[in-house]
């Protein structure tokens, strides 16, 4: 049943007794004086209204939740359940029970609205309990039917339930609605059931003293104190202090966040051991803090550590019940405090409690406001995914014994089975006999057990950190155990596999020269090479560079269009010993230039053509055209040149590849050869790659995944596929290609299986599909499972050496992981301190292992700055690669790229990955690519702009689009402008070049002028917000809550709609579509109210009976003295002077008022009808 721990969170009172007189005397020395109830005037039974009373505050809240969400009610639950042994006397159980329903009024209250507004409605003392009682026979259907879904406006809001499961045992459950009570009300409730049952059971009477009030009475007198000037200071005090807070808090979850909250929940217990106790309450002394603020800022760090937010929101629950009259009610009195907590200056323990507890005692000053008017203050943006303000809650108990005690019986209480979960994280804790337990209730929608049992134990690391190194900044406090520090750093990174690490990569091209000479190596058009011919023609060109000086480590640039050539160059100058510079002869010149300038190689192979494209060299270099007459190399011999004859090692450089970065200009990276060798073998044994494997390479050579697409195959006796230019951008030729040559293994961007698919491509069920280069969307994913065998994610920047990590993609994956780190590579999340991030919490991507290059070429200060030492290596020398992407351990192992760090951006507070909003916008049929930006300055507030390529010619309708990201995404990660473009701008990699997109004009960003509302339901819906929110216009783009809506007049609108206009909209319609022709459009498919509005006559129309009628009319054609006994007659003795003529013309006036006055019942065509006489008859 839904008796849920969690609802003790958020109702009880946040400070025990001893807090509570703490809490005073520090408020009192800092000259803080509540101006609240106080000096209020006493509470007071209040008259009676026919239509009903108002809520209270805090009722209102849950009210509006029931109307937003059915599931609501479900999770505002409260009550027990018992296992009772021993003889029950079940007559005075009843009675008793039947006497707290009379005693309370609340627990016989219902909630009705009249035009719009709710109201309680108080039932008659004698209405009793309702107590079903069932036989133990059927248990499973009672529990399946208990409790029961509460519908506030017909009641009951308390029920309970009595299984008899043996003679002398039974099952007593109750339950209520939280609108009804809250966790002091429980304890109420138990504690005076005991003494009725105990009293009615030996034949005495009620033993309570009666109540001065009633809870109606309480929310009566709420109205009338918390008004004026009262009101509007604590709420002046609220929007000052939480204006500008996050939008949500963006904790790391097992599971992108529904659209809808579903509120299932599930807990796991807390327990503190009393050292940690001691050792807290001890610091709270030291500070002068109670043992709640530190426990409060023990929570905000550790929420701030695991969202990387500096601010953070905690929620706290308030027992509401400060004044003397209130303490015997059963009723909701809780309210919420909202508590800020600011990190961003990384404060020591003593700052932050220092913090902490300024914040607790204003918010005490400021207490009585109901936090919903609060909301409705602030005005934060509303989602139903996410509670506002806060998502996260902290609560300290004291609330009264919740156990039953009847005497006779020996009572023992059953745990809740359903767990509800109103927040994302709820933590419930109390203190006893020197130890602190609770709960923490999570929301299961969002997170594993397994994930907030971490954070269990972080927030108990972080607790001791604070009170072991108070002096250190909170921020750089440790919170991983000795355990989870072992498993992020080394078991993920267990990696360790034998690989020949002195070889050479052409080494192990002339280990399959031998082993497979005939076979074909190299197809390129028509031309195909085998094994042996292949390395022959690398050995005479390599033999001539030789010739021309090449060492190790010198720098040979090829520059050739793709071919045959190409290949051979490469081999050539890896077996002179040199490294290779490769460079895309499409590549603009000004980058060539750049290169060849700042690469300093001692050859240059190319082609005639492409030399004199290359403009003005420098006389040293050496040009080796392949393409001329004079080809001495020709001539050179076809034997293998040995390493080791050359002094080449494999440490000694096999490329230095250019690769363009934030800084400005591309730095060369130099990579060695045996990173290469281990990546190669590594990714050969991970992919399967067997000697029958035919790769097609359509990466340019100036992009390093060219390095697997062509050595992988060359190392296992494969086919190398070199795909000309023309072949490469042609999707239709790609697909026919990959088909007709039976191609196994194919490694590509993004972009270019989007160019696939869209060609009409019906892909290979035998072909392994490899993608990387950038983020892979999770749609493009699903659409290549269905078409190819294999499917992997790989990651990994080019100072690593390609690829880092791997991941294969199953059809089951709702998200999309990189995977586990290579052979021999370790990858480490680290914080800004440089220290392992907890797993599931997002960190800097750092590499480490055999992967990992020599740095820049010339850049020793930029190397210096992106290497770094390897403190986790026992190598002397290790050194890490700072990638400066982010990313979080999952519990398997497998990591979650969170995308570069230079893409997030802050708006209004929140960090957003861009790359979410672009996988958002590609969901939508209507584009074919996307990119998003953040426009604006650091002095400015950055905006979001989304670059669109349309899939039709027709372009994409904006609305629409902001209207697709709305229902997918907050408000706050829809972007301000959109820009339609032809092609997304692309480097030579592949990749998106985002400095060539266009900069949009501020028109982009201009806002929306006033556009009237079209006539029809927009008129009609403008005309009551007009009404409602006290504007003078509406435009069709305006937002109902932008505009002053807040969720009582959102209530209200729902009920002019449904009494004005006969629609029944949702509220939580409303709320999902705010804008005026969005919600007008919703209006458009409502569901017509139960019955049509009630129309006037026609003059002279003569109406049918009512069902009403027709039975009375029918009793009176059966039997003509029937007629008699439904006559309604009185009489009145009237004493003193009558106005006989005043009494008339008041009759009359009553006759002519009403019609039915002047009715008679006529038959036409056999069917009875009303005849309604003239009112001046």
């Amino acid at each position: 049943m839904n008796n849920r721990d969690d609802d003790r969170v958020s109702t009880i009172k946040t400070l025990s007794k001893s807090e509570k007189v703490k809490l005073l005397a520090l408020a009192k020395a800092k000259g803080l004086k509540r101006k609240n109830a106080g000096d209020a005037q006493p509470i007071q039974p209040a008259a009676r209204s026919p239509q009903g009373e108002p809520l209270a505050f805090a009722q209102r809240r849950l009210w509006f939740l029931a109307q937003m969400e059915e599931n609501a009610s479900g999770v505002y639950t409260l009550g027990g359940a018992f296992t009772l042994t021993g003889r029950l006397d079940a007559r005075a159980l009843r009675a008793a029970l039947d006497r707290l329903v009379d005693r309370h009024e609340i627990l016989r209250t219902r909630f009705v609205t009249v035009e719009g507004t709710p109201l309680q409605q108080i039932d008659a003392a004698d209405i009793g309990f309702t107590l079903e009682e069932i036989d133990g026979s059927d248990i499973e259907a009672a529990e399946h039917a208990f409790p029961p879904h509460f519908d506030l406006e017909k009641g009951p809001l308390i029920v309970g339930q009595l299984v008899r499961m043996e003679n002398e045992v039974h099952l007593l459950r109750i339950a209520m609605h939280h609108i009804i009570a809250d966790g002091w009300s429980i304890g109420l409730f138990m504690r005076e059931l005991g003494m009725l049952y105990q009293a009615f059971s030996t034949g005495l009477p009620d033993p309570l003293p009666p109540l001065d009030i009633q809870y109606a009475d309480y929310a009566v007198w709420q109205h009338r104190h918390l008004q004026g000037e009262v009101l509007q200071a604590q709420q002046r005090y609220w929007v000052e202090q939480l204006q500008g807070i996050p939008a949500c808090l963006t904790l790391p979850t097992d599971r992108p966040r529904p659209q809808t909250q579903d509120y299932a929940g599930g807990s796991i217990p807390v327990m503190f051991d009393s050292v940690l106790l001691a050792d807290l309450n001890a610091l709270s002394r030291r500070h002068g803090c109670t043992l709640f603020m530190t426990l409060l800022a023990g929570w905000s760090l550790l929420m701030s550590r695991l969202s990387g937010q500096d601010e953070v929101v905690i929620g706290t629950p308030i027992a509401g019940r400060g004044r003397r009259e209130v303490e015997s009610l059963i009723g909701m009195f809780v309210n919420t405090q909202a508590l800020r907590v600011d990190l961003s200056a990384s404060p020591d323990t003593g700052a932050l409690l220092e913090q902490v507890k300024a914040a607790a005692l204003a918010a005490q000053s400021h207490a009585d406001i109901p936090f919903e008017q609060v909301v409705e203050a602030v005005a934060p943006v509303r989602s139903l995914s996410h509670s506002p303000i806060f998502q996260v809650m902290l609560a300290l108990q004291n609330t009264p014994d919740n156990k039953l005690s009847l005497p006779g019986l020996t009572l023992s209480e059953l745990a809740g089975e359903a767990v509800n979960a109103p927040f994302d994280l709820s933590l419930s804790l109390g203190e006893s006999n020197g130890v602190m337990q609770g709960v923490l209730i999570y929301a299961t929608a969002l997170f594993d057990e397994n994930t907030v049992q971490r954070y269990l134990g972080y927030w108990q690391a972080l607790l001791r950190s604070m009170a072991e190194s108070p002096h250190l900044p909170v921020q750089a406090l440790p919170m991983l155990s000795f355990e989870e520090r072992q498993k992020v750093v080394f078991d993920f990174n267990d990696t360790l596999m034998d690989y020949p690490a002195e070889s050479c990569i052409h080494e192990l091209f002339e280990q399959q020269v031998k082993a497979c000479p005939d076979e074909v190596a190299l197809v390129y058009d028509d031309q195909t090479l085998c094994y042996g011919e292949l390395n022959a023609r690398a050995n005479q060109l390599a033999h001539w560079l030789i010739e021309l000086g090449v060492r190790p480590d010198d720098r040979v640039a090829i520059a050739l269009t793709r071919g045959v050539e190409m290949v051979v160059a490469i081999l050539a100058t890896l077996k002179a010993g040199g490294a290779y510079v490769p460079l895309d002869p499409l590549t603009p010149p000004a980058r060539l230039a750049y290169t060849l300038e700042d690469s300093k190689p001692l050859v240059l192979i190319t082609m005639q053509d492409i030399h004199a494209q290359l403009g003005d060299l420098p006389q040293a270099l050496k040009i080796i055209a392949l393409d001329s007459d004079y080809r001495p190399w020709s001539a050179c011999a076809v034997s293998n040149i040995p390493p080791v004859s050359r002094g080449l090692t494999s440490r000694h450089l096999a490329y230095v590849i250019y690769t363009s970065g934030s800084t400005g200009k591309p730095k060369g990276v130099m990579v060695p050869h045996q990173g290469v060798v281990n990546f190669l073998l590594s990714q050969q044994r991970q992919l399967g790659v067997k000697a029958a494997a035919r790769l097609l390479a359509v990466t340019t050579v100036s992009f390093d995944i060219h390095v697997l697409e062509i050595y992988l195959p060359l190392i296992c006796c494969g086919q190398l596929h070199v795909a000309s230019d023309a072949l490469r951008q042609d999707g239709e030729r790609l697909g026919r290609y990959l088909c007709e040559q039976g191609i196994t293994l194919f490694q590509a961007t993004p972009a270019t299986w989007k160019l696939l698919l869209e060609s009409g491509w019906h892909g290979e069920p035998g072909l392994t599909a490899l993608i990387g280069g950038e983020s892979f969307p999770l749609g493009l994913a699903q659409a290549l499972l269905e078409k190819v065998g294999n499917l992997w994610n790989m990651y990994g920047p080019t100072e690593t050496t390609v690829w880092s990590t791997c991941s294969p993609i199953l059809a089951a994956d709702q998200q999309i992981v990189i995977g586990r780190p290579l052979d021999n590579t370790q990858i480490y999340m680290l914080d800004s301190r440089g220290e392992p991030a907890p797993i599931g919490v997002a960190g800097e991507i750092c590499i480490g292992g055999a992967g990992v290059t020599r740095g820049y070429l010339g850049r020793e200060d930029l190397t210096a700055e992106r290497f770094v030492d390897d403190p986790f290596s026992g190598e002397p020398g290790a050194r890490l690669y700072r990638t400066g992407d982010l990313g979080r351990w999952r519990a398997d192992g497998t990591i979650d790229y969170l995308g570069r760090n230079d893409f997030q951006v802050k708006i209004r507070g929140f960090r957003i990955e861009l790359g979410e909003i672009e996988s958002a916008l590609q969901d939508c049929g209507a584009v074919r690519e996307a990119v998003v930006t953040a426009s604006g300055s650091e002095a400015q507030e950055k905006r979001l702009v989304a670059y669109c390529v349309p899939r039709e010619e027709g372009g994409i309708a904006i609305e629409a689009l902001k209207e697709h990201l709305c229902e997918r995404l907050p408000a706050y990660m829809v972007p301000a402008a959109y820009v339609m473009l032809a092609r997304i701008p692309l480097t030579p990699n592949g990749k998106v070049d985002r400095n060539a997109l266009p900069e949009p004009d501020e028109a982009a960003f201009a806002r929306q002028r006033y556009e009237a509302p079209l006539a029809g339901d927009e008129t009609a819906l403008a005309t009551m917000w007009q009404s409602l929110l006290g504007v003078e216009k509406v435009s069709r783009q305006d937002d109902f809550f932008a505009l002053g809506g807040h969720s009582l007049l959102a209530v209200q609108l729902i009920s002019r709609l449904r009494s004005e206009l006969n629609r029944e909209l949702p509220l939580a319609e409303l709320f999902a579509r705010p804008a005026l022709k969005d919600m007008a459009a919703s209006l458009g498919t409502a569901v017509k109210g139960a019955l049509s509005a009630i129309e006037p006559l026609a003059a002279g129309e003569t109406p049918p009976l009512s069902l009403a009628q027709q039975r009375l009319w029918f009793l009176a054609q059966m039997d003509e003295a029937a007629g008699a006994a439904y006559v309604i007659a009185g009489g009145f003795r009237l004493r003193g002077k009558l106005d006989v003529a005043a009494l008339r013309q008041a009759l009359d006036r009553i006759v002519a008022r009403h019609a039915a006055l002047r009715t008679h019942i006529d038959s036409r065509e056999g069917a009875p009808v009303q005849v309604v006489e003239p009112a001046d008859r």
